[in-house]
């Protein structure tokens, strides 16, 4: 008699999508909206890909005021933020003027933050939605 053995396999019936620079999350680290470092991993639907000296744009709603700090992938920025349930708006936005052979990233983050009405975080990722319910950015947690 021969050698029965089994083994379990995966076999992918559909393939959706590939997301660059996203996982399900680092372990250890908080899923909260506020006092969390999010870093931006789509914008507008597409994937923020990374150069290999490039900085992590990234988004931090502070505790003890309602502050926004992070990088747009050339600049600091900074600026205000209010929530109201699970609606959030984001205002009084600044970044130094700062130009970068690369725009597309810190300004489609601009455009992003100022068309937000809605926040939701799902597991390690925060989603900010403009008034049509398009997902305008994502993001994940990292530790502060």
């Amino acid at each position: 008699m021969g050698d029965e053995r089994t083994r379990d396999m995966l076999i992918v019936d559909a393939f959706d999508d590939l997301s660059p620079n996203e996982s399900c999350g680092a372990r250890g680290v908080t899923h909260d909206l506020v006092g969390t470092r999010w870093v931006l991993v789509r914008l507008a639907g597409q994937a923020v890909v990374l150069g290999k000296d490039d900085r992590e744009p990234s988004i931090a709603l502070q505790t003890a005021s309602p502050r926004v700090v992070g990088f747009d992938g050339c600049n600091r920025l900074m600026g205000d933020y209010r929530i109201d349930g699970d609606r959030i708006e984001f205002s009084q936005m600044a970044t130094p003027l700062m130009a970068c052979p690369d725009m597309r990233v810190a300004e489609g983050l601009a455009e992003a933050m100022a068309v937000t009405v809605r926040w939701q975080v799902s597991g390690a990722h925060l989603e900010l939605f403009d008034a049509a319910g398009t997902v305008q950015a994502r993001f994940e947690s990292r530790n502060l």
